[in-house]
């Protein structure tokens, strides 16, 4: 093969054939170069007529116009000819238009695949296998954060929290959940919530229990919060969007993105929301229970989930900054104050709508297949 070789250590170039001998190596001639085994090059894939590079160790490269000769080259080093297997080949891609668009599309659904059953497949296993102490710390930063920024001490009696306990207490041992707790906080901005933490930590605001009026409505949250812990919702999510945010870094080539994954966990608890399925399923999980256990249970969730929709706080559509910072500080805390918006979004914004509370309707009114006297 004729071409032009470059020693990878100047700019020059240097016109020489090269040939294979017996012994599979590459001998240049008019050049002072010994010879390279084949084993310890490699070669360069058709694209159109382009001239083809056979790279050589210590940077050096051949370069030539001679397809045939490298196409020869290729059958020796692989023991087959070039274009054996053409779905590898990306000149194959380039000289068929019916198997470029058939590739993209296939790239497409494997990437959209990959998005709804692949990455909260994986979340769930990850979640699954996490250690307590990861999930443990996770929580711990997370209401430390919101401790810091919205969250003021419980001002409920004693009384209440000991009423509030107790129910909870008897609706753990009834579904046998176990590695959950309550926590009792109170915010004006945040208003009547309660969220679960990845730890199983169960966060109840003053101005829920202020709104629920009888055992039931309290009781109905806090079993729609033990079925998040019992399913990991949150921790799920939080891996799902943290997957999410790699997968896409990789995708796109964001070298400065991937450098901030020291802060990847806390940002996935920020840009995250429960997802529809999630929901569900702690709605389902309260059903089962109102059916199990108690009607009033459903009627309950009914009431207080009307009167969340009612109360909840412009806050969380507005994304209100730190409302516990100096005024002189809002500006510099603008950024921090959106991301702390987002994530008390995520831990307690639970999407109320009529759909939700169909179900329930139908169990009340005796219409549950599910259910008998």
């Amino acid at each position: 093969m004729l071409g032009v070789y470059y020693d990878g250590k100047t700019s020059q170039a240097h016109a020489c054939s090269v040939r294979l001998n017996d012994q599979g190596c590459l001998e240049f001639s008019e050049l002072d170069v010994d010879p390279i085994s084949i084993d310890d090059i490699s070669v360069s894939d058709r694209l159109a007529s382009l001239s083809r590079q056979i790279f050589l160790p210590d940077g050096a490269l051949f370069e030539t116009q001679d397809q045939q000769g490298i196409d020869a080259l290729i059958e020796a080093i692989e023991g087959k000819p070039p274009g054996k297997n053409k779905l590898l080949s990306v000149s194959f891609y380039e000289t068929n238009a019916k198997a470029l668009v058939a590739a993209a599309l296939f790239a497409m659904l494997f990437t959209a695949g990959f998005f709804v059953w692949g990455i909260p497949l994986l979340s769930a296993v990850i979640a699954a296998n996490l250690p307590a102490e990861v999930k443990q710390a996770v929580s711990a930063y997370t209401i430390e954060t919101l401790d810091e920024n919205y969250f003021d001490e419980s001002e409920l009696t004693a009384h209440q929290k000991q009423e509030i306990l107790t129910t909870f207490s008897a609706l753990k041992q009834n579904t046998n959940i176990t590695n959950a707790s309550l926590l009792f906080r109170s915010s004006d901005s945040i208003g009547a919530n309660a969220f679960a933490l990845p730890g199983g930590q169960i966060v109840v605001t003053d101005e829920l229990v202020e709104i629920a009026e009888n055992p039931e409505e309290i009781g109905s949250v806090l079993l729609h919060e033990l079925a998040h812990v019992q399913h990991q919702h949150g921790l799920r999510k939080m891996v799902e969007s943290a997957s999410l945010y790699i997968f896409i870094s990789l995708w796109i080539g964001d070298a400065e993105v991937l450098e901030s994954f020291s802060i990847l966990f806390f940002y996935a608890l920020l840009d995250s929301k429960y997802s529809r399925d999630f929901e569900r399923e702690a709605d389902a999980f309260v059903l089962d229970y109102a059916r199990q256990h108690s009607k009033a249970i459903a009627s309950g969730f009914i009431d207080v989930m009307e009167k969340l929709e009612a109360s909840k706080p412009a806050f969380f559509s507005n994304k209100a900054t730190n409302n516990k910072q100096p005024k002189e500080k809002a500006e510099e805390e603008t950024e921090k104050g959106h991301k702390i918006g987002d994530l008390l979004d995520y831990l307690s914004s639970h999407p109320i709508t009529e759909e939700r509370l169909i179900s329930f309707r139908q169990f009340i009114n005796g219409e549950d297949p599910g259910y008998s006297e």
